[in-house]
């Protein structure tokens, strides 16, 4: 082991092998491990235990081989100084550029004549006139009542459709109407029983 250090890795995956010595068997096989780290030069009696010992023995003398290439590199790096201090120089891109990037505005070559800029202008929700939707509402065959309820249920939730923003106003007209359209079907139909 090496000199300062006091500590080691031994893995998980060696209780296959433990599990299957006796337990005085597993006991000197940790005493031996032990011995072994701590530079003690155990006798490693011959047999199972041996057996064991073995590949679990080339796995700490690898990791042990890391350890001194870890040390060795960070003496290295040490000598040279350690991480470097804030340069007085820096070298490349450090914070924001000076002049940034201009917003993209250019114009679509097909055959419809929309820009970025118009693009940017539809993509925004803004909410509908009062007067907007009772009109919607009437036409569509409802009443300026109901249309209020509306205004009002989707103003009172900042017009929010669950926890997203309302994208198509009109759209939820139509589905205020029918959903509403339905109820009163369902509240006006007689019920059939048959005679008995």
């Amino acid at each position: 082991m090496a000199a300062g250090k006091k500590a080691f890795v031994l893995y998980t995956d060696i209780i296959h092998t433990v599990e299957k010595l006796p337990d005085k068997e597993a006991g000197e096989l940790f005493k031996i491990i032990l011995r072994y780290v701590n530079d003690l030069d155990p006798k490693v009696p011959s047999g199972f235990v041996d057996i064991a010992f073995e590949p679990i023995k080339q796995q700490l003398k690898r990791d042990l081989q890391k350890y001194h290439n870890i040390c060795d590199r960070n003496k290295e790096n040490g000598s040279k100084g350690g991480r470097p201090k804030n340069p007085k120089n820096p070298v490349g891109l450090s914070g924001n550029p000076k002049e940034p990037k201009k917003a993209d505005s250019d114009t679509d070559t097909d055959t419809d004549t929309d820009t970025d800029k118009d693009i940017i202008k539809t993509k925004g929700f803004s909410p509908p006139a009062i007067e907007k939707v009772k009109s919607l509402f009437v036409e569509k065959g409802s009443t300026p009542i109901e249309a209020e309820s509306f205004w009002n249920f989707y103003e009172s939730k900042g017009w929010m459709v669950g926890k997203t923003k309302m994208k198509n106003w009109k759209a939820a007209c139509a589905n205020w109407i029918a959903r509403n359209n339905k109820v009163t079907v369902r509240k006006t139909m007689p019920i059939f029983t048959p005679d008995a």
